[in-house]
């Protein structure tokens, strides 16, 4: 089943120089940029782009036998941002989350500059 809001989200961590990907799904995309949701506390996502804000998305299009590659800088948006979206999750999903990352809600992130 075709998921187009599903992107690769590749970051490297500065200091050792270890490069990362795994597949996010796209949350929303407004004038700011590309938005996906993490938690800020405990993902490996976070400690990459505290060390290393440069990212990159790659959407596949399978269909098409085409990807678009989104490169940028990453800035962490406000936590009435990233409520806004937490308190809209299903409770199960909450569930989840509060489960899994007892600390809250997860961060906001969003590509500053964006280059295709």
């Amino acid at each position: 089943m075709p998921q187009p809001e599903a992107t690769t989200l590749s970051t490297a961590h500065l200091s050792s120089g270890r490069v990362s990907a795994r597949i996010v799904y796209l949350k929303e995309l407004d004038h700011r940029g590309f938005v996906i949701y993490s938690n800020w506390e405990t993902s490996h996502k976070a400690k990459d782009i505290n060390s290393n804000p440069q990212a990159a998305l790659t959407f596949w299009f399978r269909e098409l036998e085409r990807q678009v590659r989104v490169e940028g800088i990453t800035e962490r948006l406000t936590t009435e941002e990233s409520q806004i979206y937490y308190d809209t999750r299903s409770v199960l999903k909450l569930l989840i989350s509060l489960v899994l990352h007892p600390k809250g809600p997860p961060a906001r992130l969003t590509w500053k500059k964006k280059k295709l």
